[in-house]
């Protein structure tokens, strides 16, 4: 049980302390349940040093190998993507794209190659190095689409791989989609299903629930309630000493004075 001290220089220096331990269990309340909400500095402390990529990147391709690669795809983009002749397309067809397939597949036009309306073109030279190997090449070509068609222009991405002195292709994609859109050019790529980005100061919004700041509130008041309580008490036994104190002067005072000491 919580015994209140008699001696009012004590009594004043628990309601000190009481109150500095209050006044610390708040602020340690608050800086726990709303943590720290203040975004990470952009700025650099020091010098960090040139940054570093996970891999280097050439585009280096030799005359001989583009000039091959050129004689691929100018036969594989008209037999593939034009549906021209499914055999053929296959015959220069990498492992990666043949391997879920048959021929008979290709034969018959189902192709893991995307189908375009072609303009007509003879040559597909135009394709540029995103990276490149002595074994390997990943490019990207633009193809375009015939006269009055209501089909804007591709972008492909493909990838090259050189197997028994042969450059063959080894996968093909859609990369982007330029389709007109009332009179303009609307391109549609990979970027537009991808997850919407979350909105500006996001980071920065406080996540806890009503629960969170009930229980905050709660344990506040409860600690302001003891410490009332106690002043209270410390008031009411403080002012009952000082009656006390009054009621023995009171006394002195009514008794009758000491006789003086005897003359000789």
């Amino acid at each position: 049980m919580l015994r209140i001290p008699d001696s009012p220089r004590k009594r004043r220096r628990l309601i000190i302390v009481g109150s500095v331990i209050a006044i610390a269990a708040v602020v340690a309340i608050v800086a726990v349940s709303l943590g720290n909400k203040t975004p990470p500095n952009p700025v650099a402390k020091g010098n960090e040093g040139p940054a570093q990529l996970a891999a280097r990147i050439s585009k280096k391709v030799s005359k001989a190998d583009r000039a091959a690669i050129n004689r691929t795809l100018d036969a594989f983009v008209p037999a593939a993507v034009g549906r021209q002749n499914g055999a053929l397309a296959r015959s220069l067809a990498g492992p990666a794209l043949t391997s879920g397939s048959t021929l008979k597949q290709w034969e018959r036009g189902n192709l893991p190659v995307v189908s375009y309306p072609l303009d007509g073109t003879t040559d597909y030279h135009g394709w540029r190095v995103l990276d490149a190997t002595k074994t390997e090449v990943d490019f990207s070509l633009i193809l375009h689409h015939p006269k009055n068609a209501n089909i804007g222009d591709w972008i492909f991405q493909g990838a090259m791989i050189k197997v028994g002195g042969r450059w063959l292709v080894n996968g093909f994609y859609t990369a982007a989609i330029n389709n007109p859109v009332r009179g303009s050019t609307h391109e549609v790529g990979p970027a537009d299903f991808a997850a919407g980005s979350a909105p500006t100061g996001a980071g920065t919004k406080s996540s806890l629930g009503r629960g969170w700041l009930v229980s905050v509130f709660a344990s506040l008041g409860g600690i302001f309630v003891v410490m009332a309580l106690i002043g209270v008490v410390v008031y009411v036994r403080g002012r009952a000493a000082r009656r006390r104190a009054r009621a023995r002067e009171e006394d002195r005072a009514s008794l009758p004075p000491l006789p003086g000491r005897p003359q000789s």
